[in-house]
């Protein structure tokens, strides 16, 4: 996975970390199948991240690093009204990035289950 960048997966794919380089910190969001749907994202990128790629930002955003660590943050906050906007935040982040289809980084299957990056878009 490239390091600083939003990166998207469907988790009911088998996954798991190989090899970790460097320091740095990782914020996982964990979306249920039910909240994907409710969103409807428009359906190339529903169908591209439930096919089994994993997508990340070509070009990171400043913004991103930052919002990652409040959503963290504010996720251990025990209120229905913080976890409504915390969704709602996580929600319009993903339209972004299917709106940005094609400025995708698609990590497409190597040999010996190595990702390679590549270009893509719907």
């Amino acid at each position: 996975m490239p390091s600083g960048r939003l990166t998207l997966f469907w988790g009911a794919i088998p996954h798991g970390v190989v090899d970790v380089r460097g320091k740095g910190r990782i914020v996982n969001v964990y979306i249920s199948l039910a909240q994907m749907m409710k969103w409807r994202f428009p359906k190339p990128f529903v169908e591209t991240i439930f096919s089994g790629a994993v997508l990340a930002v070509r070009d990171p955003r400043s913004t991103d690093g930052a919002a990652f660590q409040r959503w963290a943050r504010e996720y251990e906050i025990d209120n229905a009204a913080w976890r409504y906007l915390l969704l709602g935040e996580i929600e319009m982040r993903l339209r972004r990035l299917a709106l940005e289809g094609d400025q995708w980084l698609r990590m497409s299957t190597w040999p010996a289950g190595r990702r390679r990056a590549t270009s893509t878009g719907c």
